[in-house]
């Protein structure tokens, strides 16, 4: 999600009781993008998300850190893994 302008991702691993954020990658400034729920897609360690505003981010550590695959593209409304 994106607050203030910055994107990031929130992970748990305990259900919900508590949530760590990631940044680490992802812009910081000017960041609206929208990501959908079938925007996402995990394989082990390796996730990717995909945001309405056409930019494709990747995580091969369980998102802990980012980089941009992709972006200016169409909306993106799913992600999958083949």
């Amino acid at each position: 999600m994106a607050i203030d302008g910055g994107l990031f991702v929130a992970r748990t691993t305990d259900g919900g009781e508590s949530w760590q954020t990631f940044r680490d990658g992802l812009p910081q400034q000017n960041a609206y993008d929208i990501v959908l729920r079938h925007g996402l897609d995990v394989a082990g360690d390796v996730v990717c998300f995909a945001s309405t505003t056409g930019n494709v981010y990747l995580s091969e550590d369980r998102g802990e850190h980012w980089q941009c695959i992709a972006n200016n593209l169409p909306p993106v409304y799913s992600v999958r893994f083949a």
